[in-house]
């Protein structure tokens, strides 16, 4: 990873020096062993090292908003202690890698807003401490896989501004404790499933822009804490 600018290293203090790397700017350690890294926002360039994947020790990753290119390296997949991964708002591209389905103990997971193809892989569903997945804003196609019903844990799931065809699967009603729902600007068909009426905390729930058809579920009605409700841009 490269810095674009000498502004963005001046806001990387202990870079480029022989201070030990515990003490650069956005890295944080225990015992002296790397564990948290947080590059959010300070224009780097380039690709995402391969050698991150021998930091087997961090739990905080965060490299989004800034403008990496290249593909996501398989090497993060052995990063297994990680529980929070942004790699959103870059420029990304390729498929999502499988070796990701290693980590288990993720519970947050922004890929976000970058040029990411293929499509949303099954064994998402696999990961079952996430409690926020957002994969919008990337190129991603296909259909929306029914594993990811089983994230019991999940409160946001934001797949909006994709591909995705097909229609939206029944499983998603299994996810109880949903808040934030968002699959619009996608090209999802069928009817709205009555299980989505299941979704008892859901606050916002945003299928707008597909070409969703048929008639407006009975069973939303019981949506009691639902505040959002954008079904627009369709032919419901």
């Amino acid at each position: 990873v490269s810095s674009e600018d000498r502004s963005s290293q001046s806001e990387l203090p202990g870079w480029l020096e022989t201070a030990h790397e515990c003490a650069w700017g956005g890295i944080s350690c225990t015992a002296n062993i790397v564990d948290s890294i947080d590059l959010s926002d300070h224009n780097l360039e380039g690709h995402i090292p391969d050698d991150l994947g021998l930091l087997t020790e961090l739990t905080y990753l965060d490299l989004g908003d800034n403008a990496l290119t290249g593909t996501i390296p398989s090497s993060i997949g052995q990063l297994t202690e990680l529980v929070f991964l942004e790699l959103g708002i870059n420029e990304l591209t390729g498929t999502i890698p499988d070796d990701l389905g290693q980590l288990t103990a993720l519970g947050i997971l922004y890929l976000d807003n970058n040029a990411l193809a293929g499509t949303i892989p099954s064994w998402l569903g696999q990961l079952t401490s996430l409690t926020l997945l957002s994969l919008r804003g990337n190129a991603l196609d296909g259909t929306i896989p029914s594993s990811l019903g089983q994230l019991k844990a999940l409160g946001t799931l934001s797949l909006s501004s994709n591909k995705l065809n097909g229609t939206i699967p029944d499983d998603l009603g299994f996810l109880t404790a949903l808040t934030y729902l968002d699959l619009n600007r996608n090209a999802l068909t069928g009817t709205l499933p009555s299980s989505l009426g299941q979704l008892m905390t859901v606050t916002s729930l945003d299928l707008s822009s597909n070409k969703l058809n048929g008639t407006i579920p009975d069973d939303l009605g019981v949506l009691s804490k639902l505040a959002i409700l954008n079904l627009r841009a369709n032919a419901l």
